[in-house]
């Protein structure tokens, strides 16, 4: 795979202007040799290495790399192949939530060049894919009893001071609202910044790692909405956004702020962005005075 993306990366147009291919061939070199290292492998012998499904973290980076130049046509062959091993290792989850709620996540913001092509084409997989499970899985996903949302549990700081900051920008409504939904009991509390908001704010903190599930980080969005009663400053959601929720098409949403083009919600993200950075921003002035008391 390091192969095909050095060859592919050097005639490609970057999205960074100011990174070269040799930077982000590095990036993918060090992943490979931190991996090597890790199972005691040499790196310069230039082996051939297969990575199971049961090293979940370098997998799901090793998938979604191997999509970034991955001939178009073939993609769907692709993700066919990989759900049959994946099922064998792990037969009661689910390849079609990790391929929509974690690959597509990693293709999407770690890609150096412009994807959405690709990604239209796994979310179009994922898309066909449940089609024939949809009946099953919405009857599953109403039982909230089961379904809950995780925050890490050595965050709990970090899960204050986003409550805190989320109130404060009017994101919801009162200074802990936020820290009720991770709850044993979670309440369902209002998000006051529409749809987009909300998954972009929610895709940011999954990639971070500090959200999860008890069906595994994979299905934060599908679980999480059913926490929220979503409303724009206080005004019903518009049609559009209801139609997301009503066919919960929150990763198609994701996919579509990614793209350049989509200015319209250039400023969501701006503001979003800039929360999370005074959230950590926050959090670390917290430490510092840990550190010095």
């Amino acid at each position: 795979m390091l192969q095909k993306y050095e060859s592919s990366i050097v005639n490609a147009k970057l999205i960074s202007a100011d990174k070269t291919p040799d930077y982000f061939i590095e990036l993918l070199k060090f992943a490979a040799v931190t991996y090597c290292n890790f199972k005691k492998i040499n790196f310069d012998m230039e082996p051939s290495i297969i990575i199971s499904p049961n090293d979940e973290g370098a997998y799901y980076q090793l998938l979604s790399n191997s999509l970034i130049f991955y001939e178009k046509h073939r993609i769907r062959q692709y993700l066919n192949y990989h759900e049959k091993i994946y099922l064998k290792a792990f037969p009661e989850n689910s390849f079609v939530d990790l391929v929509e709620f974690i690959i597509a996540d990693i293709l999407m913001w770690s890609s150096p060049i412009d994807n959405s092509k690709r990604l239209d084409i796994v979310l179009k997989w994922v898309e066909n894919k449940r089609e024939v499970k949809v009946k099953v899985s919405r009857v599953r996903e109403i039982n909230t009893d089961v379904d809950l949302l995780f925050w890490a549990g050595e965050q709990t700081q970090m899960l204050t001071l986003t409550s805190l900051e989320l109130s404060a920008r009017n994101y919801t409504l009162k200074p802990y609202d936020f820290t009720k939904v991770f709850k044993k009991d979670p309440a369902q509390i209002t998000w006051n910044k529409g749809i987009a908001s909300w998954v972009y704010f929610m895709s940011k903190i999954r990639s971070s790692e500090y959200l999860s599930t008890n069906r595994g980080p994979t299905p934060y969005l599908k679980i999480g909405y059913k926490f929220f009663n979503f409303c724009n400053e206080g005004k019903k959601i518009s049609a559009f956004e209801q139609k997301i929720l009503d066919n919960e098409n929150f990763s198609q949403l994701l996919h579509n702020m990614a793209k350049r083009t989509q200015k319209k919600y250039a400023k969501i993200k701006q503001d979003v962005d800039s929360m999370v950075s005074s959230i950590h921003d926050s959090l670390v002035t917290f430490k510092v005075i840990d550190i010095k008391l």
